[in-house]
């Protein structure tokens, strides 16, 4: 048998273990301060927007706030959003697409400092002249 290969004395295999285990200490400490402070400041009035505040295209025939306050209602989402929220744009993509003049929420993007812009398509109107068929039930 050949000796050649070193072997790791019991000390040296400890060290490594405590040093693996000193890095990731520290790396979940990094990141709970990190998480701890996003949740410290996402409250602030400087990381939200008002509801109100979205920019986006109304349906036609209806103003914007008449829409945006209908949306909000639909969605149940509160007067001022938290523009730090991971998951302020899926929020805001269902809210939207529960509108019954929404066909499509094509993007939901939030930019800095404080602006949130949606991109819909909306659903055609439906018409109101009669059709042949529409005629020959009523006898005509």
């Amino acid at each position: 048998m050949d000796d050649t290969t070193p072997q790791k004395s019991p000390k040296g295999l400890l060290r490594l273990l405590i040093a693996l285990l000193g890095i990731a200490i520290f790396l979940l400490a990094v990141l709970w301060v990190g998480q701890w402070t996003r949740e410290r400041v996402a409250g602030l009035d400087r990381y939200t927007v008002a509801f109100a505040d979205i920019d986006c295209p109304p349906p036609p025939n209806q103003s914007l706030p008449d829409f945006l306050a209908e949306v909000q209602y639909l969605g149940g989402l509160p007067d001022r959003l938290h523009i730090l929220n991971e998951n302020l744009p899926a929020q805001l993509a269902d809210a939207f697409a529960r509108h019954p003049e929404v066909e499509k929420v094509q993007n939901v993007t939030v930019l800095p400092p404080r602006q949130v812009r949606v991109q819909l398509v909306f659903r055609k109107p439906v018409s109101k002249t009669p059709t042949e068929s529409d005629a020959n039930r009523s006898g005509h």
